[in-house]
């Protein structure tokens, strides 16, 4: 009787320090920051040609009109939207964020800066279903007054097809026009207390292929 005690209360104390340990790991598990996932850009580099063009509001209509390669230099914003996509068969998003861009000088000291921008969507990457704490969540997003300008270079998209990326293994689950993706952003940013993005979204999603 003695040993079936003795052995019950050994049993009693293994099961605490094992509940300990698992809580104790648990925590430090959770202190520790996640690494951020870095999307994977879905242009092939043998399509980056020898000139790229500058993007302006000039040549804003021929660029819409075909494929072709751009540099715009400007700011990422904080929103963003997730366009459900597959990567050689693994499930996970493209991120897309508005980029926005000076249109010409503010007209009064007393205007916002955003008064002055033009933005587009940029499909910055692909990310899995457990990379959605990405780099791009922790970028730099103080009011454009106070930080410097990023040049970006990247690809027109010109359709919202399912298989357009399909030479990179992506396939677009839910294909939605660029119409669609802005007015999530604008619901988005109605709904928090970010700043806008811009004065006018334009009717343009890039693919991003690098930062310059």
């Amino acid at each position: 009787m003695f040993v079936n005690f003795f052995l019950k209360r050994m049993k009693l104390g293994f099961s605490r320090r094992l509940v300990f340990l698992l809580i104790l790991i648990n925590l430090i598990s959770l202190s520790g920051d996640p690494a951020l996932y870095d999307p994977q850009k879905i242009i092939l580099s043998i399509e980056n040609p020898a000139k790229k063009k500058s993007f302006t509001k000039k040549n804003l209509v021929l660029f819409g009109k075909r494929k072709e390669f751009v540099l715009i230099r400007g700011f990422f914003h904080e929103l963003e939207v997730l366009e459900e996509a597959t990567k050689n068969g693994e499930r996970g998003f493209l991120v897309l964020k508005p980029f926005s861009f000076v249109r010409e000088s503010n007209p009064s000291s007393g205007w916002p800066s955003w008064y002055a921008l033009d933005a587009v969507l940029v499909n910055v990457g692909w990310v899995p279903l457990n990379g959605l704490n990405h780099k791009y969540k922790n970028l730099n997003y103080d009011e454009p007054l106070f930080r410097e300008p990023i040049t970006i270079y990247g690809r027109i998209r010109n359709s919202s097809s399912q298989k357009i990326y399909k030479k990179s293994g992506v396939i677009l689950l839910k294909p939605r026009s660029i119409v669609e993706l802005w007015e999530e952003i604008d619901n988005k940013r109605n709904v928090s207390d970010l700043p806008p993005y811009a004065l006018n979204a334009l009717p343009i999603c890039l693919d991003l292929i690098s930062n310059l």
